[in-house]
């Protein structure tokens, strides 16, 4: 039996108004190779979406999230082979205290949430961005 492919993103934000964002690599056979993405990657089979996005953050990131991420949305996208696969996406505050590293992607960065339109994001992506209510 096939199942529809699971993803997760995790925006981690900041107090300065800024979201974590990774540059994905620039090589073949990777989704959207080159663009700006949310960190996070694939879920799998033994685990919850919001499991995922904590493991996913901590993989690519090396930051250990303090708190549950919040859930606030998901997705659908086609995938190169025509399935179509759901997206996830978590927020969650950044603490400040840890150091955020990459081990997946060119680089990771906070970008300013209303400078993150400006940048070659994968697609869906900004309207999740855009939904960040850093109250």
């Amino acid at each position: 039996m096939e199942t529809t492919p699971k993803f997760v993103g995790t925006l981690l934000y900041n107090t300065a108004g800024g979201v974590l964002l990774q540059l994905r690599d620039n090589k073949p056979g990777i989704y959207y190779p080159g663009l700006w993405s949310i960190p996070g990657g694939g879920v799998e089979a033994d685990e919850t979406p919001a499991q995922a996005a904590v493991r996913e953050i901590e993989e690519e990131t090396g930051y250990k999230l303090p708190t549950e991420p919040e859930a606030i949305g998901s997705d659908e996208v086609i995938l190169k082979d025509g399935r179509t696969a759901i997206r996830y996406f978590f927020k969650a505050p950044y603490d400040g205290i840890q150091p955020t590293q990459c081990f997946e992607g060119q680089k990771m960065e906070f970008v300013p949430i209303a400078e993150a339109g400006q940048l070659d994001l994968v697609p869906g992506c900004l309207a999740f961005i855009n939904e960040l209510s850093l109250a």
